[in-house]
């Protein structure tokens, strides 16, 4: 087998992954993952700013009109640009996405232009 075919995971490790930590470092660890990539409690945050952003109300009115703005679309209670979720105007959800984006571990700690590449891919929102 050449390097290039050599297993890094056995197909038992993939169907019961582990993760190994230090003593006493699980819960320190279980805490920092779901605060980060916590993209359940975002995407409920989300949808709860929607209320409150006049361009989202603005327009969840017209989509369902003659005059529906071309690339917007409305989808189980998710605004969507041209595929990617609208994050309303609210610095803290901004800032939430680009920490989930730039500083998690798994994310790969990418310079800016990367995770802006990376978050463009996934969300809209004005001036990003």
């Amino acid at each position: 087998m050449d390097c290039n075919r050599r297993l890094v995971l056995t197909p038992e490790q993939l169907e019961e992954p582990c993760l190994a930590v230090q003593a006493g470092m699980m819960g320190e660890l279980d805490q920092a993952v779901s605060e980060d990539l916590d993209h359940g409690a975002l995407t409920m945050d989300i949808s709860q700013a929607y209320k409150s952003d006049c361009l989202a109300q603005e327009l969840h009115s017209k989509l369902g009109s003659a005059d529906a703005p071309l690339g917007w679309e409305w989808s189980e209670g998710q605004l969507r640009f041209q595929g990617c979720l609208y994050i309303p105007n609210q610095e803290i959800l901004h800032l939430q996405v680009i920490h989930n984006f730039h500083n998690h571990p798994s994310a790969g700690h990418f310079r800016e232009a990367r995770t802006s590449d990376l978050i463009c891919w996934n969300f809209h929102w004005p001036g990003l």
